[in-house]
């Protein structure tokens, strides 16, 4: 007669079962709203002021958990942004910027100024706001223009209409602070604030001698 497993049989194999619950391959929050600190805690003393426009508290504070969440957790993987990016407030943000700028219209002729005494910004951002939610948005062509050069040549330029420009704008904002998070600090040409000049002024290097490391700062 066949003995049963009654007696002498090994406990059920927990293992596997272990780490699948361990593991934990996407995360259901993938930012920090709502995770961690509160964002009062976390929300910057004062709006943030990106090419001299200060942009709304919740888009600062978006912004700063965006960045916090990339730098402590260099490989968590942001699946999630496209909802962010045409929220109203970053849109509202994102047409401030470009209105800031005040560029050349595109090929379909709209500059800043005609939909400010057209539609108004208002009307034009909820339109395009409801384009992006329903994934109706297409992106128009870019009109092509050439800057003379000291030379003699011309450097082509191609221009985007305003309204691609918002959305553009837009996703910067969203995207910015996560792959700043990776930048060095001698990053300059990528960094916020970055300029020719102040790589000029400082500039980070290394050197071994012997079996001593020393970094130079000038």
């Amino acid at each position: 007669m066949k003995r049963g497993n009654s007696r002498g049989a090994k406990d059920p194999c927990r293992i596997h079962a272990f780490l699948r619950r361990e593991e934990n391959r996407l995360d259901e929050s993938p930012t920090t709203e709502g995770r961690g600190k509160s964002a009062k805690d976390q929300s910057p003393g004062q709006p943030e002021r990106k090419s001299g426009v200060a942009l709304p508290p919740k888009v600062s504070e978006l912004r700063a958990k965006l960045g916090q969440k990339a730098e402590q957790e260099p490989g968590f993987r942001f699946y999630a942004l496209y909802d962010r990016i045409h929220r109203r407030d970053v849109l509202t943000a994102a047409w401030w910027l470009v209105l800031e700028n005040d560029g050349a219209a595109g090929v379909d002729g709209i500059s800043c100024q005609a939909i400010i005494d057209g539609p108004g910004a208002g009307p034009f951002l909820d339109e395009l706001h409801e384009d992006l939610r329903t994934r109706r948005y297409r992106p128009q062509p870019v009109q092509r223009a050439y800057i003379p050069k000291p030379d003699g040549r011309l450097r082509p330029l191609g221009i985007p209409t305003v309204r691609d420009r918002i959305v553009q704008t837009a996703a910067l904002l969203i995207l910015e602070p996560i792959f700043e998070a990776d930048f060095l600090d001698s990053s300059y040409g990528f960094l916020r604030g970055g300029t020719p000049t102040k790589r000029s002024r400082r500039s980070v290097g290394t050197c071994r001698l012997g079996s001593r490391r020393f970094t130079t700062r000038t």
